[in-house]
């Protein structure tokens, strides 16, 4: 019957197999021809190489393994277009390592790796940064020579690592259109920029608190036409931070994603956290958590102003002659509000969305239809679905002068997220 399956829907059924979902891949792998192709290319699609012998992750490979692997059937690596290189310490007391023979065997594995188009380098999950010219030199070798010669690379993701030189930082920021890079710290000077860096970048707010990565970000930021900005390991503080990378990129940037560190936002002086003018900035899109102090107070934390409208978004939507963002033509918000209250009735939301709401009124109402404003509903912790529901009625109730004046209200579970900032 297998055979009798048009092409386009063989692939459409592999295609649509739930993320990580191995087992049936695998049954249909062995069904018949017609499936085999299919599901070996979603089975083989992400791939992770690493130097421990025994990778406790069902889709990583050590080195040896996968040698042998790719010996008996040599069309799988042409399947692997999510490459994941990790790496754990020689000292590694919950794992053996590959030895120098095992790892000799990366390069040639590499080499038979000509469709990926995403590779990540980092430190096996679990197991503290390493200082880059201690890792292995083979495998810092084969690394950069995949990297620096690997042709239609669109993203390049590296974390984990301390004290990387700046010549090597340069190659992995010119290494593709879009660059991933945290939990990382640089040393030395940048030399001569190979390229203009990246289009789209996503970072921390807490990297760039440090002054050596920010300092050696900075000179590839000049093409960026995508900004990412999360709180990895961030406190309110280095919030502060936003304004000068956003300055930099200034003259091409067109989308903005930002997250906010929870109420840290609301109990320090904000008067310096603006957005400087992005005359080309098209998509805005903030993350923010707001504490319901009325209904809980932390203990310790004083009671903050009683808002939750984050003073960079205030900025952002100013009204008059010097508009800052005057080409912005859609806002995505997820407030995530801690402390509201469920009954039977529904939820609950603060009064403190108050503030929120006159600012997007105002907002929609000055641009019309020249601008979008979407509510996005986180729903990692609904369970039913009747929640989603519940919780946009509530969302109408909290900010009906934003609901009237048009803005949505969307589930975070559809595809809402835009290709540009879909990292």
């Amino acid at each position: 019957m297998a055979s009798t399956l048009p092409p386009e829907l063989v692939a459409h059924i592999a295609r649509h197999s739930p993320p990580g979902e191995t087992t049936a891949l695998k049954t249909w792998a062995l069904v018949g021809s017609a499936f085999r192709g299919p599901a070996q290319r979603r089975l083989w699609r992400a791939l992770e190489l690493t130097n421990t012998v025994n990778p406790w992750r069902p889709s990583a490979l050590s080195y040896t393994r996968a040698a042998r692997h790719f010996a008996e059937y040599p069309h799988l690596p042409g399947y692997v277009a999510q490459l994941t290189l990790s790496i754990a310490p020689e000292w590694d007391e919950d794992d053996p390592v590959e030895d120098e023979e095992g790892l000799a065997l990366l390069r040639g594995i590499l080499a038979r790796m000509q469709a990926v188009e995403e590779v990540e380098v980092c430190v096996m999950r679990n197991r503290e940064a390493l200082e880059w010219e201690e890792l292995p030199g083979i495998f810092t070798e084969c690394v950069m020579e995949y990297v620096h010669t690997r042709v239609g690379l669109r993203k390049m993701t590296v974390h984990g690592f301390t004290a990387v030189p700046a010549a090597v930082f340069g190659r992995f920021m010119s290494a593709a259109p879009t660059v991933s890079v945290y939990d990382l710290e640089v040393a030395g000077a940048n030399g001569p920029l190979r390229s203009a860096g990246p289009t789209r970048l996503r970072t921390s707010i807490y990297d760039l608190a440090k002054p050596q990565l920010a300092q050696s970000l900075r000179p590839y930021t000049r093409s960026l036409r995508a900004l990412i900005l999360t709180t990895a390991n961030c406190h309110g503080r280095h919030e502060l931070t936003i304004p000068d990378i956003c300055a930099a990129t200034s003259d091409t940037l067109e989308h903005l994603s930002l997250e906010l560190f929870e109420t840290n936002s609301y109990l320090i002086d904000t008067g310096d956290l603006r957005l400087p003018p992005l005359p080309r900035l098209r998509y805005l899109h903030i993350c923010f958590e707001h504490e319901d102090y009325a209904g809980r107070r932390p203990r310790g934390n004083p009671r903050p102003p009683d808002t939750a409208l984050p003073a960079i978004l205030a900025h952002a939507l100013a009204l008059g002659p010097r508009v800052p963002l005057p080409a912005l033509a859609q806002l995505d918000l997820q407030n995530q509000i801690v402390g509201f209250g469920l009954d039977d009735d529904g939820y609950t939301y603060p009064l403190a969305l108050a503030p929120l709401d006159a600012v997007l009124a105002r907002y929609l109402r000055a641009r019309g239809n020249a601008a979008v404003v979407r509510h996005v509903i986180q729903l990692t912790h609904v369970r039913k679905e009747g929640h989603f529901r519940m919780l946009a009625d509530t969302v109408e109730a909290a900010l009906p002068e934003a609901c009237a004046a048009g803005m949505q209200i969307v589930d975070s579970r559809s595809e809402w997220q835009i290709d540009m900032g879909d990292f």
